[in-house]
């Protein structure tokens, strides 16, 4: 019996080692070793689909996020093969086969991120889609030959233990029969050992529970015959349920799977079940106890099956994969968003295509610079006008092109004007490489980002070198006589009115001179006009150095000669240059070894004494050449005035205006100028009024032609502008609004002042409170036309200060369109003569309607003068002039009427539309 206990015993002690190591075993070849080898073949795709991002990421963030996903999975990589190499007790080669794949994809990610990070995105999409592509699926393929072991493995240790718990179940039943009778001897002893395996089995299950639990994961075991589940503790905390909240069912799950998802589910759950597929996987939502839905990654294995396999028992795992989805769905919307940009950027890419090509081959040499002025990129015309290689300029500023032509005051207004309005348009004079230098016209605009910011400068020009060099050819065929090569009419009375000007400002005179030869029409006879002209050559030469520094001599026409002989400080200095022009003329010449003999008949008149304007003097002069030529023809004769008591009364009146000057006799009136057809009071005009001692008021009529060329002129305007700004200082101040302001009228002596924009700025600083805009300049069209270059300057500069200009009495001179497109007046004043006639003159009517038309052809606005009644400016609406001022609307009237009469005004109903 001893022996029989003793056998039994030791039997009983065998299969307790044997159970203890079925026990060590299940540790360390838990099913869940191959659910391990499939995460890690899952999280190894997932790096492998975020390094795809990685290589698309378009910012710094996007790039971040997608590394950080990637480095997430890779340490995850990681810790599976770390518990497969720890608890799998199988061919240790082919685990690291699988890892070195795994260790060997590192080097392609560190390749990518670098790229990337190095702006090669190209480069980087490229190895990702290749070479990392390529070594995914080696290493996918390692992972399913570790899978498909890890498989064979754990159904192989399911059969062994199954065996094993069956021999162990016989061996046990045969003892116990053979030793029935020593039972109860050993019963307590045999239930000990019993109760100790089954302690070991459940340590055990413990164990192999705590592994899973460990990871985080919720784990679930399902009877599938019985449909009933039992679901970890961490299980329903993922749920957001208490260990004992969750019936054990199947049913208990189906209901909460999201209804989009529960179709999804149980495919792949059959799919597995039909052998398809080495492990059950799906991602899907689950309804939490809040209400929530969390999304979670399921996989699970049969870890039992019946003889014709089909399953009995399924364990699996849930991870928590919700924040990994928020990412995901993050990561697709940047995508989507991406393809977006992408598609943008090709279009962007088209456009900067057919941008770069114009650039290339335009016909304007044109040169970028960045904000700072340096040139960072030219065009290939660029280097053909200037001379200079794009190497020669890059990083260089465009100063080095300056030729020194131009003043540093010159480039600080053009700079100003950039600045300002964002672009600059006109000539300058630039150096080539070689040094030559050369007109262009250029064109600068100031290139702005999205946010406003500035980003580049452009600058395009044109070589107008040929074109300057005609132009000077057509200046000097319009002003200089083709024969002779002498001054013609044109040029001549533009210097005779410099000279006037220069007489007024100097106190000095001048002569006009005319000169006619005598018997030219006799040589002309006799030898032909060839000959004719050969003399006409010589005598011009011959004449032209009888001149002194600064005179002028003209070709006026056939034999006709004018001269203009400037500074004179008396009558007498005139006399030598007139006698050496007779000298000139008598003297023999040879033409042709022909002997020519001829004269000059000379007239000549004195400026100011003879105070008439310059085509005037030029009919004096010529008549007192015909006095010389009635006298017997070879002299000289100056022209009597015989004007000696209209000289006197001449500067008696301005004695007398002087006096009037000085003692503040000049009052202003204010004319109202208003739109008839809204009914506003758009502004008033000032005239100047004298108020007499003696003789009362005084229009301007009975002084201002006394000093028109009087330096008073320039004194009596710029006190009229000085007295407006400060009469509108006082409306301001008493509240009273004018929209345009108060105009002025500028006589054609004060605009030609070469310093009337400076003297203009200065009486514009004297009235700080009184914006620029408020004050409007009218200048007569018959004035503006004598030089219409000097006056279009004058009144850009103006205009530039913010004042406005008019062009009064427009309809009386003679512009030509050429002349009225190049004047920057913004309002066109009709003179009142066709105004107050129209009604009754079909002429007038037409001149006043033409005005109309071409003011708006020019898009300048229009004012009609002298509106004496209510049909006046019914016609003049009807013929689209909706401003006026005239005596129907309101006189003349002191400043202090002003506000009274505005609080009155009310347009005709006539007007009324």
């Amino acid at each position: 019996m001893i022996l029989l206990v003793i056998l039994f015993a030791f039997i009983v002690l065998s299969e307790n080692t044997k159970l203890a190591e079925l026990t060590n075993k299940l540790y360390q070849h838990p099913f869940s070793v191959s659910i391990y080898v499939l995460e890690a073949n899952n999280d190894i795709l997932s790096m492998h689909r975020y390094m795809k991002d990685v290589a698309l990421a378009t910012d710094e963030d996007e790039l971040k996020t997608a590394i950080s996903l990637v480095e997430q999975y890779e340490h995850s990589v990681y810790l599976k093969f770390k518990l497969i190499k720890e608890r799998f007790l199988g061919d240790k080669e082919t685990i690291n086969v699988a890892y070195r794949s795994f260790a060997d994809w590192k080097s392609i990610r560190d390749e990518v991120i670098d790229l990337k990070r190095n702006q090669q995105h190209q480069l980087a999409a490229d190895i990702t889609r290749e070479k990392g592509a390529a070594h995914v699926k080696l290493l996918t393929q390692n992972m399913n030959i570790l899978t498909e072991y890890a498989r064979n493995k754990a159904f192989k240790f399911k059969d062994y233990s199954q065996s094993y718990y069956e021999d162990s179940k016989l061996h046990i039943y045969f003892l116990l029969a053979s030793i029935v009778l020593s039972a109860i001897m050993i019963a307590s002893f045999v239930l000990f050992l019993v109760r100790r395996a089954e302690h070991s089995l459940i340590e055990s299950e413990e164990r192999w529970s705590f592994a899973l639990e460990g990871s985080g994961d919720g784990v679930w075991d399902w009877d599938i015959v019985t449909d009933e589940v039992i679901f970890s503790i961490r299980f329903k905390e993922i749920l957001g349920y208490t260990e004992n909240e969750l019936e054990n069912s199947l049913d208990e799950l189906d209901k909460r799977i999201h209804p989009d998802d529960k179709e999804l589910v149980y495919e792949d759950v059959n799919r597995y079940f039909n052998r398809d597929a080495l492990i059950y996987e799906n991602q899907h939502r689950l309804l939490c106890k809040d209400g929530s839905y969390k999304w979670v990654l399921a996989r699970g294995k049969v870890v039992s099956w019946t003889d014709d396999y089909k399953p009995l028992r399924m364990i699996g795992t849930h991870t928590d994969i919700t924040c990994r989805k928020l990412t995901e769905d993050k990561l697709k919307l940047a995508n989507v968003e991406l393809d977006i940009q992408n598609k943008e950027k090709e279009k962007r890419v088209n456009e900067l295509a057919l941008a770069a090509s114009v650039f290339t081959h335009a016909r304007e040499g044109i040169m970028i610079t960045d904000a700072k002025g340096s040139i960072i990129e030219v065009n290939d015309t660029f280097t053909s006008i200037t001379g200079y290689s794009r190497e020669d300029v890059i990083g260089q500023n465009p100063r080095i092109l300056h030729s020194g032509r131009q003043s540093p005051a010159f480039y600080s207004a053009m700079w100003k004007t950039i600045n300002t309005t964002g672009q600059w348009y006109g000539e300058v004079w630039n150096k080539r490489k070689n040094g030559e230098v050369y007109p262009e016209i250029l064109t600068i605009c100031s290139v702005h980002n999205d946010a406003g910011e500035l980003q580049n400068y452009i600058g395009m020009f044109g070589d107008i070198t040929i074109m300057k060099e005609n132009i000077q050819k057509l200046e000097h065929i319009a002003h200089y006589d083709l024969l002779t090569d002498l001054p013609n009419r044109t040029l001549l009375a533009d210097r005779l009115s410099q000279a006037m000007l220069q007489c007024s400002r100097h106190e000095k005179s001048l002569a006009v001179v005319f000169i006619d030869l005598d018997h030219f029409k006799e040589v002309n006879d006799a030898h032909g006009h060839d000959v004719g002209d050969e003399l006409l050559i010589a005598l011009s030469v011959r004449m032209k150095e009888a001149l002194r520094k600064g005179d002028t001599l003209a070709r006026f026409g056939g034999d006709e000669f004018v001269a203009v002989l400037a500074d004179l400080v008396k009558v007498e200095d005139c006399e030598p240059v007139l006698e050496r022009f007779l000298l000139a003329a008598s003297e023999p010449i040879m033409i042709d070894d022909v002997a020519l003999n001829v004269s000059a008949s000379i007239g000549a008149t004195l400026y100011p004494q003879d105070s008439v304007d310059a085509d005037q003097l030029v009919r004096h002069a010529d008549q007192a050449m015909y006095v010389a030529k009635e006298s017997g023809k070879n002299r000289w004769h100056i022209f009597d005035t015989v004007q000696d008591g209209a000289v006197k009364v001449q500067m008696e009146s301005l004695k007398v205006i002087r006096s009037a000057l000085d003692n503040q006799q000049f009052v202003l009136h204010y004319q109202p100028k208003v739109n008839m057809r809204t009914g506003a009071v758009i502004g008033f005009e000032a005239l100047i009024r004298w108020q007499h001692p003696e003789r009362g008021l005084l229009n301007p009529i009975e002084f201002l032609p006394v000093i028109e060329n009087n330096p008073m002129m320039i004194e009596m305007g710029e006190w009229v502008i000085d007295t407006a700004l400060t009469q509108i200082s006082l409306w301001q101040t008493m509240g009273l609004d004018l929209p345009v302001g108060t105009s002025v009228n500028i006589a054609a002596l004060q605009l030609q002042q070469p310093d009337f924009t400076d003297r203009l700025a200065t009486l514009l600083e004297a009235h700080p409170d009184v914006e620029p805009r408020y004050l409007e300049l009218e200048v007569l069209e018959t004035s503006a036309l004598d030089d219409v270059r000097h006056v279009s300057t004058v009144m850009n500069a103006c205009m530039k200060m913010g004042v406005n200009f008019a062009l009064d009495d427009f309809g009386t001179g003679y512009s030509s369109l050429i002349y009225f497109r190049r004047l920057p007046a913004n309002l066109i004043k009709i003179d009142q003569r066709f105004v107050r006639d129209m009604l009754s003159d079909a002429d007038d009517l037409a001149i006043v309607e033409s005005v109309i038309v071409l003011a708006k052809s020019f898009n300048r606005d229009v004012i009609a003068e002298g509106v004496e009644t209510i049909e006046h400016g019914t016609v003049l609406l009807q013929l689209g002039c909706d401003l006026a001022q005239g005596y129907g609307i309101a006189r003349p009237m002191p400043a202090g009427e002003v506000p009274a009469w505005v609080s009155g005004w009310k347009q005709d109903d006539a007007w009324k539309v």
